[in-house]
């Protein structure tokens, strides 16, 4: 049984979190993109 326990492998929660943060920030970024392109247009 231990022999299985220190063979795992995987993510750990921290890292799982760091990618859900990056990829959220990364779909905001693009969202203000869109969002300042839409602006641009109807301003003009």
């Amino acid at each position: 049984m231990t022999a299985f326990l220190t063979d795992t492998r995987g993510f750990t929660l921290i890292e799982m979190a760091i990618v859900l943060i990056i990829i959220g920030a990364v779909v905001k970024g693009k969202d203000l993109v869109r969002g300042a392109e839409q602006k641009k247009i109807y301003t003009k």
